[in-house]
């Protein structure tokens, strides 16, 4: 739950240390109404934003989570822009079990291309950098 911090009796270091724990903002009393109302906006809607990308990181680990960790491993490569013979050579294998790894990623993250699977997971590590604040 977004905290909006109110003192009376506020410093730079009182406000400065609430702030960094946590509160959206640090407001001294009494605090003008229409400054109070536009943070009480500002936390609402920083706090839908947060439950929105907490739900959509969910969808994607759980789209994620039906990889294979070799499945796993592949399309990291492949959104590293790898081609199939340079992954197989990393990885030990040929390139046939590329072709058959990068297929099912496709498919399972319903992808067509290796920027789509990049896309994928930058997208997902956003929403995990957000979900982490």
């Amino acid at each position: 739950m977004p905290v909006i911090f109110l003192s009376a009796h506020g410093d730079i270091e009182l406000a400065v240390d609430a702030v960094r724990k946590g509160a959206k903002t640090f407001l001294e009393k009494p605090p003008k109404p229409d400054k109070l109302l536009s943070s009480i906006e500002e936390a609402v809607q920083a706090h839908v934003e947060l439950l929105r990308a907490v739900a959509d990181l969910a969808t994607l680990e759980q789209t994620w989570n039906t990889l294979t960790a070799a499945e796993q491993q592949v399309a990291g490569l492949v959104a590293k822009g790898l081609t199939n013979s340079v992954i197989a050579s990393v990885l030990g294998v040929s390139e046939n079990t590329i072709r058959a790894h990068r297929s099912m990623v496709n498919q399972k993250l319903d992808t067509e291309n290796a920027v789509e699977v990049s896309d994928f997971i930058h997208e997902m590590e956003k929403l995990q950098q957000i979900s982490e604040t």
